[in-house]
């Protein structure tokens, strides 16, 4: 019971909505065309009043903006006339006839220099397109119901083509790049514009990737791969070991040069030493310990020289160092060769079937 009334209330409150805003359009026109009283009224309530209705709010509302010379208002309410709602003609049958026939020839006017357009699709792709060599172009069909002036702006905001329309049917060349195949869905959009009204039409295009058997596939990468099948190296590693003498100069000097002219010093002493003639003892040195500390000298003097001649020995050194080399893998070159005449007809054969879908028109 709550709930039929509460029904009732609504079309009660809608009804005498409905009749009251008429009643004070056609009071305010009567009033000598109170213009600036309909605008003040109708820029306050036209949300009020039902969907159904506001088609002729705002042709009356665009039409007092005119005879207000308020261009920018009239511009707006014609867009939102035209965009948002469908219909043949208007003419407001709570009016006299002729205020009716005044908004119904001005509405008219503005059908034939309104920028709008439809039928807009994509031209000749049936079975889609190449994905790794997309044509340059690709052709669309637009149908505009006067002349007017086109951009295609991308998803950047950026303006890429641009063309005139003449009424009717219009087929252009738009460049590919707009439509983008490595997204899943692109947006665009596109402008038309005449005089003073300009207005946004929002499409997207959505891709399906007709992909053939074998082959992993990553449209937003481009990235294709082999089933199974992978690509072998090219080229086999060889490691060779070298080995290269050289010469330590530091250990020659330090434990061959030096050692052996410590032994031919030490001999030399011990040769003086033991000489009879050259060494004459006397109270505190007799003549057999002289000959005994330069026996001993010559053997020091030996000893030192044989370091020497070993250490110069070892101051002949090797080094052992490796090389790497790359040798080709014929067997694994022509392997590779297949599978790439493989991959590349695999890639020609993905295709991309493209879907455009018109969204809201966004009013400026």
């Amino acid at each position: 019971m709550k709930k039929f009334l509460t029904i009732t209330l609504i079309l009660f409150l809608s009804l005498f909505s409905y009749s009251e805003w008429k009643n004070k359009i056609s009071e305010y026109w009567d009033d000598y065309e109170d213009f600036s009283s309909i605008i003040r009224y109708l820029e306050r309530d036209i949300e009020k009043i039902s969907k159904v209705e506001r088609a002729e709010a705002l042709a009356i509302l665009s039409y007092a903006y005119k005879n207000e010379n308020n261009i920018a208002g009239e511009v707006s309410c014609i867009k939102k006339l035209f965009t948002m709602f469908e219909f043949k003609s208007i003419s407001p049958d709570f009016l006299d006839l002729s205020a009716r026939m005044k908004i119904f020839d001005y509405i008219e006017r503005w059908k034939k220099v309104f920028p709008e357009i439809s039928g807009v699709e994509f031209c000749n792709i049936d079975d889609g397109i190449s994905y790794f060599s997309p044509p340059e172009f690709i052709n669309m069909k637009i149908c505009s119901s006067t002349s007017a002036g086109m951009k295609l702006i991308d998803s950047l905001n950026r303006v890429v083509f641009s063309v005139f329309l003449k009424s009717g049917k219009n087929f252009v060349k738009i460049p590919m790049k707009i439509v983008e195949v490595a997204n899943n869905i692109t947006k665009f959009s596109i402008n038309v514009y005449s005089g003073s009204v300009s207005i946004n039409y929002k499409f997207t295009v959505e891709k399906e990737y007709k992909i053939p058997s074998g082959i992993n596939f990553n449209p937003n990468l481009g990235f294709v791969k082999l089933i199974n099948r992978n690509f072998k190296k090219e080229s086999k590693k060889i490691v060779k070991k070298e080995g290269r003498r050289y010469f330590d100069k530091k250990m020659f000097l330090e434990k061959s040069l030096i050692p052996l002219g410590v032994g031919i010093t030490f001999f030399c002493a011990g040769n003086f030493l033991t000489n009879s003639k050259t060494v004459t003892p006397d109270k505190f040195v007799s003549r057999q310990s002289l000959w005994s500390l330069g026996k001993s000298s010559k053997y020091f003097g030996v000893g030192f020289s044989i370091k020497s001649v070993i250490n110069l020995i070892r101051s002949f050194k090797k080094i052992n160092t490796y090389k790497v080399y790359f040798v080709e893998d014929p067997d694994s070159i022509h392997y590779n060769n297949l599978l790439r005449k493989v991959l590349k007809k695999k890639k020609m054969l993905i295709r991309v079937k493209l879907k455009l879908t018109k969204m809201e028109e966004k009013n400026e």
